[in-house]
């Protein structure tokens, strides 16, 4: 699910051309998140974070 909300808010970001842009994590995206779980969560993170920087 925290892979779907990241996908979903970089698209919106991207389309609307929002800076700055801020992500809310609950508590179950960050254990999502955790680097010991799903690296794909991670990679989004990270890509999500270069395009808006």
């Amino acid at each position: 699910m925290a892979v779907k909300a990241i996908i979903f808010a970089h698209q919106k970001v991207l389309k609307r051309r929002y800076k700055p842009v801020a992500i809310w994590l609950n508590v179950r995206s960050i254990y999502l998140a955790d680097k010991e779980r799903m690296p794909r969560t991670q990679d989004l993170l990270k890509a999500f974070i270069k395009e808006v920087a």
